[in-house]
């Protein structure tokens, strides 16, 4: 009677997601102009510039183990 050997193998894989925001602009400019006539008028504008960017990494993990 032979005795077989055999080799056991068990692998995972997992997963790991990063999303990172960065501001890279974030301009806001403001004018105010009075005429003689006392009327008084201002004007906003507002810039915002944001930048995203995500990275999936995957890692598998085997293990194996000689039975026999």
């Amino acid at each position: 009677m032979s005795r077989s050997n055999y080799r056991h193998t068990t692998c995972a894989t997992t997963s790991t997601n990063t999303s990172t925001t960065t501001p890279t602009t974030n301009t806001s400019t403001t004018n105010t102009s009075t005429t003689i006539s006392t009327t008084t008028s201002t004007t906003t504008t507002s810039t915002n510039t944001s930048t995203t960017s995500s990275t999936t990494s995957y890692t598998r993990i085997c293990e194996i183990e000689d039975r026999g």
